[in-house]
């Protein structure tokens, strides 16, 4: 399980997978909070998820130990807006200005899910931060 936790709902470890029984409203999943997310090379996180409904909306903050406030960096989002019936979800991260020319490292992360009544259950078989692209 990596020491990811889960706010308004349940985490069961599986082979390779977390299953999260949903909470209702909104069930955030949170990282451990020893995490070293370099801000100025990360630029996506990828996710692989089942049986999330298309409806279902997802947004993610972040924490760097040089900022007390959990700041978002993705928006509010439908998940049918990043990758309709997509088995992996590319999001992109926004990061604050202030924390890339810092060149900050984010700590912690808040990944916030929230659906329609008939959402309860989700299965997530990866949880990858994508770096960015190299240029020459």
């Amino acid at each position: 399980d990596d020491g990811w936790s889960a706010e308004n709902g349940r985490i069961a470890i599986g082979n390779g997978v977390l299953d999260i029984a949903l909470g209702p409203g909104t069930t955030t999943l949170v990282s451990p909070p020893d995490q070293v997310i370099r801000t100025n090379s990360i630029s996506a996180l990828i996710l692989g998820a089942q049986t999330l409904a298309p409806d279902a909306q997802i947004r993610v903050l972040a924490h760097s130990d040089e900022d007390p406030d959990w700041r978002v960096i993705v928006q509010k989002s439908s998940l049918s807006a990043l990758g309709p019936n997509a088995e992996f979800l590319r999001i992109p991260l926004i990061w604050p200005a202030d924390w890339l020319a810092r060149r900050s490292i984010a700590d912690q992360l808040r990944i916030e899910i929230s659906g329609s009544g008939g959402m309860r259950e989700l299965r997530i078989n990866s949880l990858v931060l994508y770096p960015k692209a190299l240029t020459r």
